[in-house]
């Protein structure tokens, strides 16, 4: 599978400040959704990044998830919530969760459609954690996108996109 890569307007590979990661499934989300939330973030002055985390996490202070049935059908992408989980434990980086069409409840119990896709890791050794992972993830306060109809802007109003990542400007943005 192929990743999409977002990089920022600096001209280095290193992330500057204002700079969000932003972690999602390609072939679900990659050109609707995730690109209007890269779109409204940048129209805020904040900068998205969609590369890889073991080289940019460190020097990011926010992460955005973007939970969607098919999200957990990737390997990668569950070991890049485990980094993103660990910087918030440790280095007081900020996570928020989108549930995109997949209640939180799914995703912490790994149940209906987003556990079907979790399914295909059976029996991997890493699958224990990343259920743990899951159920601590869906616990933290994000936004529930339930359908696909709306509109991104009447989910996310422009106003109300900079409210949502108030707590995160000041951290990210100063």
């Amino acid at each position: 599978m192929e990743r999409a890569s977002w990089s920022s307007s600096s001209p280095s590979n290193s992330p500057r400040k204002g700079e969000v990661l932003l972690s999602f499934c390609d072939e679900e989300i990659g050109k609707s959704f995730a690109s209007h939330l890269k779109s409204a973030l940048n129209k805020k002055g904040i900068d998205t990044v969609r590369q890889d985390v073991e080289v940019i996490g460190r020097d990011l202070k926010c992460s955005v998830i973007i939970f969607s049935p098919n999200y957990p059908s990737s390997a990668s992408r569950l070991d890049e919530v485990a980094k993103i989980l660990h910087w918030k434990d440790t280095l007081g980086h900020k996570l928020i969760p989108v549930f995109y069409e997949v209640p939180p409840s799914e995703v912490g119990k790994q149940s209906g459609s987003f556990g079907e896709a979790f399914s295909l890791h059976g029996q991997d050794s890493r699958a224990p954690g990343w259920r743990r992972m899951l159920a601590t993830v869906a616990k933290i306060s994000g936004k529930h996108f339930e359908n696909r109809n709306l509109s991104f802007y009447s989910c996310f109003p422009s106003s109300k996109l900079g409210v949502m990542f108030s707590s995160v400007l000041c951290v990210v943005v100063d």
